[in-house]
């Protein structure tokens, strides 16, 4: 990763969370974390992110409410949504996210999301 870049992790689940961060601190990545929806909007409003991983369903709605956030805010964020099969695959990119990488996350499915993402 050639910029060091501000990643937003959405998550309630500790293991994708954990695999998530690890694997972008790893690249130089500054990385925040929120719990829930309500967190992760509060965060966007107030700080630029790049990326934003987004479990589909998060505590207090879905990856669809941090997609509106993106929207309404003036940063060019992209959301990478995590998904357990096909159909969420297909649903996620369907609503406008960037990339859906399947739980439990590959390395190099993180990696290729950022390396998209940056480079666009």
């Amino acid at each position: 990763m050639p910029v060091p870049v501000r990643i937003l992790i959405a998550c309630c689940s500790t293991s994708p969370r954990e695999t998530i961060a690890e694997i972008l601190r790893g690249w130089g990545a500054d990385v925040v974390f929120a719990a829930n929806v309500d967190e992760a909007q509060k965060i966007l409003n107030e700080q630029t992110m790049s990326l934003v991983f987004c479990e589909a369903d998060i505590v207090n709605g879905t990856f669809r409410d941090l997609l509106d956030a993106i929207s309404r805010s003036r940063a060019a964020a992209r959301l990478v949504a995590l998904v357990h099969d096909e159909g969420g695959y297909r649903k996620a990119i369907q609503a406008g996210a960037f990339e859906a990488i399947p739980i439990p996350c590959q390395r190099s499915d993180v990696q290729w999301a950022v390396i998209r993402a940056t480079r666009r």
